[in-house]
């Protein structure tokens, strides 16, 4: 049974809703796969005293233990649905779309990204002891009835007498682009008092994790990846700044090779702090940054602008899934099309939001 003060729906971006829907408490997830699905938990415990008016659709009860889906895959029929945040749980899965859940095996670890490939499940962990950080791969091939350690990077944090320090690594994301899957992760160097230098770091594999290579050191001095996309032949990473104030904004690397050994390199206004979502659709590079603007190329020419588009509204978090891009404001979530994101639609409106995740 759902807990108290907690109920779980599915909410199908393809269809229009209501304006006048109430949540309280909103707490989502997004998710790509075959079909897009938006999980919406909503938890508050005000919400014993305030008439709410659910979603159109059939409620899922969760395990008990959690709140909120933290990341979703699905291999065939069964789900998978990590719920922790911070503690080593055992991811889920459900044969019945959500009816029911088990359990699968726990790895021991907080599971921070978990990606399926080739009929696969891979669950990335980060674990520290000390200047020694690892992380971690495991992977089902018996839909999560095991897992197996299958690969760890083992990095050493460096600090000197003076508190400043070198290759402290944090977590980043998992891409999976053209069946290739990317772990981007980024080391931080701390010197002076409040400076803090961001490097991308990243390792991929192409055979579903049994082996593994390195993305070229040579974009090393760049910033954490916001994104790996394949576009018509090409591989295209997208990184954000190193510091706050760095003069030099968001980074687009174009390559031929999925390693990025050689590339060329666009370069976006320094007012980009970070790109927010990115994508390539319909012949269309498209990075939305977090200054509110759509800017797009139809061609890796360096020489050859973004165009740039302004959004009608604020928005907190955007992501992209299924050839539109989604937008969170304050009160709303808006959809546009990827290749013209700002001919915007209202999906979702009028709700009270508390906390709030958003990702695929």
């Amino acid at each position: 049974k759902p807990l108290p003060f907690f109920q779980s729906n599915i909410f199908h971006p393809d269809r229009i809703y209501p304006a006048d829907i109430q949540l309280h408490g909103l707490n989502s997830f997004l998710m790509k796969n075959t079909t897009l699905i938006l999980f919406l938990a909503i938890f508050s415990s005000f919400c014993l005293h305030s008439q709410t008016t659910l979603l159109p659709v059939v409620p899922e009860a969760l395990p008990a233990f959690i709140q909120s889906p933290h990341q979703v895959a699905r291999i065939g029929g069964r789900l998978f649905a990590n719920f922790a945040y911070n503690s080593p749980e055992p991811v889920y899965y459900s044969d019945d779309n959500g009816q029911s859940w088990a359990a699968t095996p726990s790895v021991g670890e907080f599971v921070n990204n978990m990606v399926a490939v080739n009929n696969q499940l891979l669950l990335f962990t980060r674990t520290g002891a000390g200047d020694l950080i690892q992380f971690k791969v495991y992977r089902s091939s018996d839909l999560g009835q095991s897992f197996n350690l299958i690969y760890t990077i083992d990095e050493l944090r460096v600090t000197d007498a003076n508190g400043n320090y070198t290759n402290l690594c944090h977590n980043g994301n998992v891409v999976v682009t053209n069946n290739i899957v990317y772990l981007n992760y980024y080391s931080q160097d701390k010197t002076g008092s409040s400076t803090f230098i961001r490097k991308f770091r990243s390792r991929f594999t192409t055979d579903g994790g049994d082996t593994w290579q390195t993305v070229s050191p040579a974009t090393k001095d760049f910033g954490p990846a916001e994104n790996v996309i394949f576009a018509d032949g090409k591989y295209v990473l997208i990184c954000n700044k190193t510091t706050d104030s760095s003069p030099v904004g968001v980074r687009v690397l174009v390559s031929g090779t999925p390693d990025f050994a050689s590339y060329i390199t666009l370069l976006f206004p320094y007012e980009i702090y970070e790109s927010a979502a990115s994508c390539y659709f319909n012949g269309k590079l498209t990075v939305m940054s977090n200054n509110q603007r759509a800017y797009q190329k139809s061609d890796f020419d360096p020489a050859v602008k973004f165009t740039q588009t302004e959004t009608p509204f604020h928005y907190w978090e955007c992501s992209y899934a299924n050839g539109h891009f989604y937008y969170v404001s304050s009160r709303e979530i808006y959809r546009a099309p990827a290749d013209n994101p700002v001919d915007f639609t209202k999906v979702f409106s009028n709700y009270n939001c508390n906390t709030f995740s958003f990702g695929f």
